[in-house]
């Protein structure tokens, strides 16, 4: 059991059934296109997402707090401005996911495959980047200096700009 998992099992996650999931993801979507007038925002804290495929879902401004997403196929995500304080992103395959502004507060992203992803102005205080592919992602505005696990050779192929801060000892390209 891997050290990720552990910290999750401790935090009490709890398993979304499909149909349950696919209603909260419906009425996501509606709360968003109404400007919050009909549906409800998605709060899936704490849920049990592992391994789920997720591809190119719409979870922008959704709770997602203390959720566990590892190993989820979160390709092409639409998670702007997304709370994910705490969440375990850990193997999750992010691949051109959308991030910008999300807060991912003491979220683990060990082993994550963020290529292409676009990090623009997320919050990324205490996350855990061990071993996360950051290829061609987008860090424009990002402060990274509190962030545990980030060698240069990650930050080698990741986009950055003037407002993108790096830990001690790593530089910003």
């Amino acid at each position: 059991m891997t050290d990720d998992r552990k910290a999750h099992d401790a935090k009490k996650t709890h398993r979304i059934l499909k149909e349950d999931l696919k209603q909260i993801l419906l009425t996501h979507v509606w709360w968003l296109d109404t400007e919050g007038a009909k549906g409800s925002q998605a709060d899936l804290h704490a849920a049990d997402l592992r391994e789920l495929d997720l591809f190119r879902v719409d979870l922008r401004e959704a709770i997602l707090e203390d959720a566990d997403l590892e190993g989820a196929d979160l390709r092409g995500a639409r998670l702007q401005a997304a709370n994910l304080i705490g969440a375990n992103l850990a193997s999750a395959n992010l691949y051109r996911a959308h991030l910008e502004r999300a807060n991912l507060f003491r979220a683990s992203l060990r082993y994550a495959y963020l290529a292409e992803a676009v990090l623009d102005g997320a919050e990324l205080e205490l996350a855990d980047l061990h071993e996360a592919d950051l290829g061609k992602c987008s860090l424009a505005g990002v402060d990274l200096t509190d962030t545990f696990g980030l060698i240069p050779e990650q930050l080698a192929g990741a986009r950055a700009d003037s407002g993108t801060t790096a830990p001690p000892g790593l530089t910003n390209r």
